[in-house]
């Protein structure tokens, strides 16, 4: 790599050539100057030549947080993330960051003011949307290094919004016989059976078919997830993990309801015969076409309403499933692959809210084994 020094004035100016755009091949040069002195021109210049041969030189521009992130919404988000992660993302973009830190130069941004924006965050949104806000804007100050646009990343310097920790509501064994009492005959039925047999998602529940329930084994498969999104409308696609695919033993309570399920499809293949368009969903319209997300999430709300139990969210199903898995002690990490969980340790972080009652409970069991081990004992002694 060459560079050379002129004389622009009363000062002086040096030039560096760069390599060629790597993708349109156009010549580059660095040049700065206002230099006093030749020599002081020639040290910069060296200097310079040094630090973009150990990779520490980004190359100036005036581009701003908000151009950029453009950027990275075009060139690596909307290529690598699946359709619903993107929206959201693009959400939190053009929403949530631009309208407040856009303007500010990328190479100029400074941690105070990433903090400052946090704070601000928190005093509106909840911990966890503060959260996320933090991880997109984190990725992309993380491409911006890739991409040798930023030299010293900011972020790495904040410190993230902190979660702040929601009590878990859940229901009991006898809440949820109450629920599924109260919501049969329901045409959503089976997905509330679902979760609370299973603990699985709400788009892998409404991505179940029956080519993945297998009778004989009593187990069903958890292939596609259903989600929806304000860009392309309802999606079939992979689960988002390795361990979102498993394979989950069911009961015959479940069986029963799947049972019944399948001849309500009937039924409606029978009355619709030219409308039904069968994609072998177990929960789906009438029309064999598959349920809106959305949708299940409003008849739950209304069904609780009805039934006068504590008000949960649909999610909650999954951890009272969870739950109903520690309290009968079920080995975590039986419970955490039933659950799609990447690990037992992410099982037991979410649920250890559940362990102080279980450990008194340890600790009775224990301690009568340990008195039936001494009356024992004792009387071995007094023979």
């Amino acid at each position: 790599m060459k560079g050379h020094t002129y004389q622009r004035g009363k000062s002086w100016t040096y030039v560096i050539d760069l390599p060629p755009d790597p993708i349109t091949g156009v010549r580059r040069q660095k040049s700065k100057g206002g230099f006093k002195k030749e020599k002081d021109a020639e040290a910069a210049c060296a200097e310079a030549i040094t630090k973009i041969n150990q990779g520490n030189y980004v190359e100036g521009n005036n581009i701003t947080l908000g151009g950029f992130l453009e950027l990275w919404l075009k060139e690596y988000a909307k290529p690598h993330y699946k359709p619903n992660v993107y929206d959201v993302e693009e959400s939190i973009v053009r929403k949530r960051i631009i309208p407040v830190i856009g303007l500010h130069k990328l190479q100029q941004i400074k941690p105070l003011t990433i903090t400052r924006f946090y704070n601000q965050l928190q005093e509106n949104y909840s911990s966890d949307y503060s959260r996320h806000i933090h991880v997109v804007l984190r990725n992309a100050f993380m491409m911006a290094e890739k991409w040798e646009m930023l030299l010293d990343n900011p972020i790495k310097k904040v410190i993230p919004p902190r979660i702040k920790k929601k009590e878990m509501k859940v229901w009991t064994v006898e809440q949820c016989m109450k629920f599924l009492i109260e919501a049969e005959g329901h045409a959503h039925y089976i997905a509330f059976s679902l979760a609370i047999h299973t603990g699985m998602r709400r788009g892998e529940i409404l991505g179940l078919r029956w080519k993945d329930i297998n009778y004989k084994t009593k187990t069903l498969r958890v292939r596609q997830n259903v989600v929806w999104t304000p860009s392309e409308g309802i999606i079939v696609q992979e689960p988002k993990t390795e361990s979102s695919k498993r394979t989950i033993a069911i009961s015959d309570l479940l069986i029963k309801d799947l049972e019944y399920r399948r001849s309500q499809i009937e039924d409606d293949i029978l009355h619709n015969p030219d409308l039904y368009c069968d994609n072998d969903l177990i929960c789906c319209y009438t029309n064999g076409n598959a349920v809106q997300p959305r949708r299940i999430n409003d008849r739950f709300e209304y069904l609780i309403k009805k039934s006068g139990l504590p008000k949960i969210r649909f999610h909650d199903l999954r951890h009272s499933h969870a739950t109903m898995l520690l309290e009968n002690n079920i080995n975590p990490k039986v419970a955490a692959e039933r659950l799609g969980h990447s690990s037992v340790k992410m099982f037991l972080d979410r649920y250890s809210h559940l362990l102080p009652s279980m450990q008194d409970e340890a600790a009775s069991a224990i301690e009568l084994a340990m008195n039936n081990a001494k009356r024992t004992v004792d009387k071995a002694v007094d023979k």
